[in-house]
Order: structure tokens, then sequence, then C-alpha cells
């Protein structure tokens, strides 16, 4: 019978990971198509209460991130040789700096 008590307390502790998971994992999926929707969601989610300013802001930038990547790697897929060499430098420098952002938020 203890046990029936203490679920609840423990699942409540779990929610809000699975929460910032699902919001993360959200904006990864969403970036694939669109930052602008994701972004307006999260926005709204973050003034009403719902969401933390921090998870908010690094969905906002795991969306961007994805977008970013998913057009460069259609680029490099249709793209000539020295369009590639053109972009990496750029794509490089907005991962690495997407994943700094995402990491001191």
């Amino acid at each position: 019978m203890r046990l029936l008590h203490r679920f609840p307390r423990e699942l409540r502790c779990t929610t809000p990971v699975a929460t910032v998971f699902g919001v993360l994992l959200s904006s990864f999926v969403s970036g694939f198509a669109d930052v602008n929707a994701i972004t307006i969601s999260l926005a709204q989610l973050s003034r009403d209460g719902g969401l933390s300013l921090q998870v908010a802001a690094q969905g906002v930038v795991i969306a961007a991130m994805t977008n970013t990547l998913f057009k460069g790697l259609i680029v490099y897929q249709i793209g000539s040789r020295s369009l590639r060499r053109a972009l990496a430098p750029g794509l490089i420098a907005m991962l690495v700096v997407g994943i700094g952002v995402v990491m001191l938020i």
C-alpha cells in the first residue's frame, strides 16, 4: 500500500523531464520543414507559463539548427562542388555556434 502513495510523486518528478524531452524532440523534427511554427508555439507556451523560457529558447535554437543543416544537406546533394566549398565554412560555423548556444542557455 505504501508503494501506491509514493508512485504519483515519482511520476510527477519525471513528467517535467518527459515534457522537456518532448519539446526538444518536436523542435528537432519540425525544424526539417519550418522554423516559424515551432517558434510561435514555443513563444506562446513560454508566455503563458506552460514552458520555461530556457526550454523555449533551446527549442527555437534546435529547430533553427535542424533547418539550417537540412537545407545545407540539400545544397550538398544538388549543388556544384564550388558551391559546397563556399557553403561548408559558414554551415559549420553556424552549427558550432548553435550547439554552444544550446549548451549555454
